[in-house]
């Protein structure tokens, strides 16, 4: 009965072994982008992606990366919501969102609670 026992532990220690030191099947990290057959068209593996800040953006502006403490990098934002105007406009101005590698710049955003809600986003570098 003991054999038994120990010949058990013994391929659970094999199996575990094997497991940990398989070379070739690491989990890549970090976002890939796949197209539909499958090929990857964006990959990040090489790029740690980081979130820096949240932003509510209201009409016109700039946010600079270097204002943020941050120089030479790649910046990405997300858009958590998209601004609103309030029902009294009949056609409301085209919201205008500009991106650089070192900047957001953006006009047409309501101005104020009372034209609207403002648009948030999430700035992120790479």
């Amino acid at each position: 009965m003991i054999y038994i026992f120990i010949a058990v532990i013994a391929v659970i220690a094999a199996i575990f072994i094997y497991r940990k030191h398989q070379g070739g099947k690491k989990v890549p990290q970090g976002l890939q982008v796949l197209d539909a057959d499958s090929k990857i068209i964006y990959n990040t593996d090489t790029n740690m992606t980081r979130f820096i800040a949240r932003r509510e953006l209201w009409g016109s502006g700039t946010i600079k990366l270097v204002d943020l403490g941050y120089s030479a990098t790649n910046l990405f934002i997300i858009m958590v919501t998209s601004p609103y105007y309030n029902a009294s406009y009949s056609s409301p101005p085209a919201i205008t969102i500009t991106m650089t590698n070192t900047s957001l710049t953006w006009s047409n955003v309501p101005k104020n609670s009372s034209e609207g809600v403002p648009a948030e986003v999430l700035l992120g570098v790479y």
